[in-house]
């Protein structure tokens, strides 16, 4: 249990470090987005963390309701997360065309939308790792490990 705490801190403080890299909006960037070397950390802390709530679930046994509960209401915030996400990434936009309005320069749609949506830009560390997208993360994780523990269920039975 320790080590599922450890590395759900880590994890947040990954998505955290990655947030607060962001410029602010109107704010020169450089060239590229370094956080993106230390994306990479977060994928075997996943897997790890897979594992250990699937053994977590293999030592306490909840019934399968419970389980089935728990999926129905990780589905219901993965919807409210990606529209939250959505309406966040839309307000950033205008965020970023205020700043810009702000500063008397011009306004280039194509170029805000690059900017805020792009993997590459350190503009879009605010939108793609925030608070929102880290419950998501752990909640794709906890949700995987239910699947599996439950398919090992199944398979066990037979």
């Amino acid at each position: 249990m320790i080590l599922i705490i450890s590395l759900t801190l880590i994890s947040g403080g990954i998505f955290y470090l990655f947030n607060i890299t962001a410029p602010e909006p109107g704010m020169s960037s450089g060239n590229g987005n370094p956080a993106i070397l230390f994306l990479f950390i977060l994928i075997p802390i996943g897997i790890i963390l897979i594992f250990l709530w699937n053994y977590l679930l293999k030592i306490i046994s909840p019934y399968k309701r419970v389980l089935f509960s728990i999926l129905l209401v990780i589905v219901g915030y993965w919807v409210y997360g990606v529209y939250h996400y959505l309406s966040f990434q839309e307000n950033y936009r205008e965020a970023i065309k205020a700043a810009y309005l702000e500063k008397s320069q011009p306004v280039d749609e194509e170029f805000i939308t690059d900017l805020s949506s792009s993997f590459l830009s350190m503009s879009s560390n605010v939108v793609y790792f925030n608070l929102n997208t880290f419950i998501l993360f752990m909640l794709s994780i906890i949700f995987l490990s239910i699947i599996f523990y439950l398919v090992n269920i199944n398979t066990d039975e037979k």
